[in-house]
């Protein structure tokens, strides 16, 4: 991103500055001065500094892509098309602010890249910062894999809370965005767990007013398909709450009416 450029520039100009005031002459010195305000001003203002780049000059979105979420994401065909531009330019900054690990194969998919920043750009929608700052390292595997904290278990997703890391399991990923219906979309529940744990979302969730049995009257599903989807047990009921709102509009509205409301307030 443009910024990553700016304190590239302004850290050698930095080193630079230092060297010469070691070297030569300690008059070189106090240029060290505004040349940290610079930077520190870039990194307080990264997201607004990206943004007007992007909107000055907007990547561009390969036309595949583009008609992969017409196709297969509804919403993004509800939207004006300034908002959908809107959309994509916060999509394509989410993909590049975020690692990119591939185990076990080389090239990563862009439909798979565009799935996750799809949904982080939707639950952020409403957010001017909208960059998840502390979680950037995705890592993708082609099957259910185990992991250090579940070794026994293969699991299709995961998040990782002390090194902000995710993991997904990708075909498992796409099935759950082309088709929400049958496959728990895994990408939406673990991108709720990352935005409610980043920005520091206080939705009033009770776990006591939503168990397994309100689930399946807001679905018309067993809990069990969740536990199938994730190959996990232990669930985050808060993210699945996040979940319904998206997929089960009307029901969640009729079966949990305050939640509804505070998810329409920051979610739109």
């Amino acid at each position: 991103m443009f910024t990553r450029i700016l304190l590239s520039f302004f850290g050698f100009l930095a080193i630079g500055v230092l060297y010469a005031s070691w070297t030569i002459d300690e008059k070189y010195a106090p240029i060290l001065i505004p040349i940290g305000i610079i930077i520190a001003a870039i990194i307080v203002f990264t997201p607004q500094i990206d943004w007007w780049w992007s909107n000055r000059y907007p990547p561009k979105t390969d036309k595949r892509v583009i008609q992969f979420l017409e196709t297969f994401y509804p919403y993004y065909n509800s939207l004006a098309e300034p908002l959908q531009k809107t959309f994509l330019i916060r999509a394509e900054l989410i993909i590049k602010s975020m690692d990119w690990t591939p185990m076990g194969f080389e090239d990563i998919p862009a439909d798979v890249q565009y799935v996750i920043s799809t949904y982080a750009v939707r639950l952020s929608l409403n957010r001017q910062k909208f960059i998840f700052k502390y979680w950037e390292k995705v890592i993708l595997y082609k099957h259910p894999f185990p992991s250090p904290q579940h070794p026994k278990q293969l699991h299709h997703s995961e998040i990782f809370y002390e090194d902000n890391v995710v993991l997904f399991d990708f075909p498992h990923l796409i099935k759950g965005f082309i088709n929400p219906d049958n496959v728990f979309p895994i990408g939406l529940y673990e991108m709720a767990r990352i935005y409610l744990h980043d920005f520091k979302v206080e939705l009033g969730f009770n776990p006591h007013s939503f168990n397994e049995a309100v689930f399946s009257a807001i679905s018309g599903k067993d809990f069990d398909w969740i536990r199938s989807s994730i190959g996990l047990d232990v669930l985050d009921g808060e993210a699945i709450a996040v979940v319904c709102y998206f997929l089960y509009l009307d029901k969640t509205m009729e079966l949990m009416p305050d939640w509804f409301i505070n998810c329409k307030k920051e979610f739109g």
